[in-house]
Formats: C-alpha cells, sequence, structure tokens
C-alpha cells in the first residue's frame, strides 16, 4: 500500500466551513442576477407590450358593442389633418394665383376656416372621433335595414375620387375644321370689294384624361403615401368611400317619404336696421324712420316704392321682395307676424335681432312644390334630426382623453 503523501495538507474544518459559505454565496449572487435579468427582461416585453399591443388595441369609444381602437383612431386623425393640410395649401395656392392682394372674401375665409382647424389638435380630434361613431351607426343602422354598397358601386366612386371614369360620355371640344364666309373689304384707294374668309369648327370628342394604366399607377402610389405618412390602410380608405355611400342610402331611405310639398308665403319687407352696439340716439331715430314708414303706407304708398327708398336691407332695390319662403327660414319673430297675414295686408313694425321691420303678403299657396335647393335641405335637415336621435337610443361610450391624440408633426 502507497503512503499518503503528507506535503498535501488537507483544509481544515474552518476552511471547509469558509469555502462552502463563499460558494453559496456565489451561487445567490448568480441567482440574484439571474432574477434581476429576468425582471429586466420582462419589464422592457411589458412595456413593449403595453406600448404595441394594449395601448393600440385599447378602445377610444364604443357604439352599441363595436370598439373604435385607438390605432385605428389615431390613423384616422393623422389622415383628417393631412387632407386639411392639402386643401389649405390648394387655396392658397389659388389665392396666391387670382387673388394675390388678398380682396376675395371667398378664398380668404376659407384659408382661415382651415387654418382655425388646424390650429386645435384637440378640436379636430374630437370631431374625428364624433364622425367614426357616427360612422359606425350608420353601418348597423344600414345593416338593419338591409342597405348595403354594390362592389361595383364603390369602385366607380373610387374611381371617380381619383378623377378616373372610363364610362363618362366624352365632352365635345372645338377643334379647326373649315368654314367659308365673305367680308367687306374696302382698300386704301377706295375700292370696296368681298374676300373669302376662312375659320374652322368641328367638334370631336375628348379622350379620357388619363387610361386605367395611369390611373391604377396614381392610385397605389397615393394609397402607399397615404399609409406611410397616416397609417390608413386601403381597406380603411375603400371603407370611408363606402361609410359616405351608405350614408347617402340611408338618408335617402329616411327621407324617402318626406313631403315634396309645403305652406309658402311671398312677401316683401322694409327694414330698419339696429346695431347691437346702438347708442340710445341711433335706436330713437330708427324708431322714427320705421314709423314714418309706416305711416306713408296707412297714407296709401305703395310699399315697394316705400321700401325702395326707406329700407337698409339689400333687398330694397327690387321693393322689398324677398320671393317665396317657408316656415323655418326667417327667424321667429318675422316668420310669426308674416304668416298671420293675409294676401294684400301689410303688418304693424316687427322687431326682430336685425331691427325694424314691415311685412306685407303678397301671395299664399298652401302646397307649393320645393325646390330642388330647398328639397335638399330640408332633406338634411331631417337626415340629421334622425341622427341625433338614433345617437340618444345608442348605447355609446367614450373613453378618449387628450393622451389619445397623436402628436402634431413639425411644420403640420
Amino acid at each position: 500500500m502507497a503512503k499518503r503523501d503528507r506535503s498535501v495538507k488537507e483544509p481544515t474544518k474552518k476552511q471547509t466551513a469558509l469555502n462552502r459559505r463563499e460558494r453559496e454565496l456565489q451561487r445567490r449572487v448568480l441567482l440574484g442576477v439571474g432574477i434581476t435579468g429576468a425582471l429586466v427582461v420582462i419589464l422592457l416585453a411589458t412595456g413593449l407590450l403595453q406600448q404595441l399591443v394594449l395601448i393600440p388595441n385599447s378602445p377610444v369609444a364604443s357604439a352599441n358593442g363595436v370598439k373604435i381602437t385607438t390605432d385605428r383612431y389615431q390613423a384616422r386623425v393623422k389622415y383628417e389633418r393631412a387632407l386639411l393640410v392639402n386643401q389649405l395649401a390648394q387655396y392658397q395656392q389659388i389665392q396666391e394665383q387670382l387673388d394675390p392682394g388678398g380682396t376675395n372674401n371667398f378664398f380668404g375665409s376659407q384659408i382661415q376656416q382651415l387654418e382655425q382647424q388646424l390650429s386645435s389638435p384637440e378640436t379636430l380630434a374630437l370631431s374625428v372621433l364624433d364622425n367614426m361613431i357616427d360612422e359606425t351607426l350608420i353601418r348597423q343602422e344600414a345593416a338593419k335595414r338591409g342597405l348595403s354598397v354594390d362592389p361595383a358601386d364603390l369602385q366607380k366612386e373610387v374611381q371617380k375620387n381619383f378623377g378616373y371614369e372610363p364610362d363618362a360620355t366624352p365632352t365635345p371640344i372645338m377643334t379647326p375644321a373649315t368654314i367659308t364666309s365673305t367680308q367687306v373689304v374696302t382698300t386704301s384707294a377706295g375700292v370696296t370689294g368681298t374676300q373669302v374668309v376662312s375659320v374652322t369648327v368641328t367638334p370631336a370628342p375628348t379622350a379620357t384624361p388619363y387610361t386605367e394604366t395611369e390611373y391604377q399607377r396614381i392610385y397605389k402610389e397615393t394609397l402607399d403615401n397615404i399609409k406611410q405618412s397616416s397609417g390608413v390602410t386601403e381597406a380603411e380608405f375603400r371603407a370611408l368611400t363606402e361609410s359616405r355611400l351608405l350614408r347617402t342610402k340611408l338618408q335617402e331611405a329616411v327621407t324617402e317619404d318626406m313631403p315634396t310639398t309645403e305652406e309658402q308665403i311671398k312677401a316683401r319687407h322694409i327694414l330698419v336696421s339696429v346695431a347691437d352696439t346702438a347708442t340710445d340716439d341711433e335706436k330713437k331715430a330708427a324708431d322714427e324712420k320705421i314709423k314714418a314708414a309706416l305711416a306713408r303706407l296707412k297714407n296709401g304708398e305703395l310699399f315697394d316704392a316705400v321700401a325702395k327708398e326707406v329700407s337698409d336691407d339689400s333687398t330694397a332695390a327690387n321693393g322689398g321682395d324677398l320671393g317665396w319662403f317657408g316656415r323655418g327660414r326667417m327667424v321667429a319673430e318675422f316668420e310669426d307676424a308674416a304668416f298671420k297675414l293675409e294676401v294684400g295686408q301689410f303688418s304693424d313694425i316687427v322687431t326682430s335681432q336685425f331691427g325694424y321691420h314691415i311685412i306685407m303678403v303678397t301671395e299664399k299657396d298652401p302646397a307649393r312644390a320645393l325646390d330642388e335647393s330647398a328639397l335638399g335641405a330640408k332633406k338634411d335637415q331631417a337626415f340629421e334630426e334622425f341622427l341625433t336621435k338614433l345617437r340618444d337610443e345608442s348605447t355609446i361610450e367614450r373613453t378618449w382623453n387628450t393622451s389619445k391624440i397623436p402628436p402634431t408633426p413639425i411644420g403640420g
């Protein structure tokens, strides 16, 4: 048997205990590092989950249980903001070309309105939310009524939005061809004769503005830009177009039985205007002026003659003629007085927010046909009332707050 090497010393009990404690400490340190690392990974994953999944999929609102998620809402806000920016740029360009001095009130008012909308991100964001809720309610109501948009009609509408209408009738234009005529010519020598003059006028069809290939190219480029800038997908873009068509179909269904006639009167008036800031002396002068006009009418002077001379209204040149109108077109005080009058009768002095009036009814019709504009306005009003009722009868929950508004891009 070999002898034990006595040059190698066995660890003492104390050293063995110390080594054991050191190994345990290292094990605990490694375990702590591992747990810390795992917690960091979990926190990072949770943050990513929150940012990439939970927040985007959280609702900003719901309509009868149908949720409007944050990501789709924010994409829509960006899209609508981009549309306003483009409209503003177009109006500014048109104004620069046609009205560089800024004298046209139309361009100025449109530009100011668009600038105001863009300067208030919260107002724009809330407006978009309201629109998305309405679109959801309209889709639900349309489905209840069996209303839908034919895919072919949707495609035509999308093409129309891009200016591509392959089935449209070509518009004739004038292109050169020969027409012969004669004119009298006197020479420098005083000799008079005739000569032939040729001009050209031949109608020819206008070609479609661009081909289907060109339309497809522009369509793809536009949709790619929209998705890149706002996040709105092609499917969402087409759904927006479909929503507009569904809204029209629903409005037609809701208003199909609306009367196309109404009680109307034809009237003239004399207006002596009184501003909100009028002094007591100015009010007194206006009062005396309208009373003098009424006295003249009572003395037998013609209404239109007095109106031309006295009225402050733009209708004065036409003897105060207001044309035909039905109920709901004039301020309440004016309307109440006017519809009580008989044909040929004029009123006493009527006070409204505009000043002092004298009204004379010249014709009445209990069932006068509405013109296209008036009928359209009544249908629009009736549909808005329908939507208000639909909102009231629906379960709408809003979880929106300002943190849901997407950041406004620099310069936009």
